[in-house]
């Protein structure tokens, strides 16, 4: 496993690189360490419809929008223009709201749990991409000599990211 994870600090050179000269006071750009989106996952898609310009509504009022009809009728022509005309791409019509029951079906689905067949979070699962379903892992995996490669290599990452106080961890 060491030795994996030192391999891995030479792979990721140029993500830890980008992540140390990443700007995180641009306005522009709605960030989240994975932790919070992971722990809180519809609060993170609320954040993000807002950030956006789309607002949460209830599934009443959606269906009583004189244009909740006409969108998919519009959307299914401009379809229908394109497989016509190949090559040529459309604008479709987006809504500007999203309703709550769409949201959580949509967080269900890419969930965790969604993800891993039900899996829980805390149960690992070593060759699956979602392997434990919860933050901090790293630092049961990182030995003393990568802790010091990393160090070496990335100086304070793990401080300007927020994952640690200071330098001595």
């Amino acid at each position: 496993e060491e030795a994996g994870l030192l391999l891995e600090l030479d792979c990721r050179e140029a993500q830890f690189s980008d992540l140390a000269a990443w700007r995180y006071d641009d306005p522009r750009i709605l960030e989240w360490r994975m932790e919070e989106l992971v722990g809180n996952t519809a609060a993170c898609f609320r954040q993000l419809l807002e950030f956006w310009g789309y607002s949460l509504t209830s599934a009443e009022s959606a269906r009583l929008s004189p244009w909740s009809s006409l969108r998919p009728r519009v959307n299914r022509l401009v379809a229908a223009l394109e497989r016509r005309a190949p090559g040529v791409r459309l604008p479709y019509w987006r809504a500007g709201s999203v309703t709550a029951p769409a949201l959580t079906a949509v967080l269900a689905k890419h969930s965790y749990r969604g993800k891993t067949a039900g899996r829980q979070p805390g149960v690992t699962a070593l060759h699956h991409h979602y392997r434990q379903g919860m933050s901090g892992s790293w630092r049961r995996h990182f030995t003393p000599e990568v802790t010091r490669q990393f160090r070496r290599r990335y100086g304070g990452l793990v401080r300007q990211l927020g994952y640690e106080k200071g330098d001595d961890w």
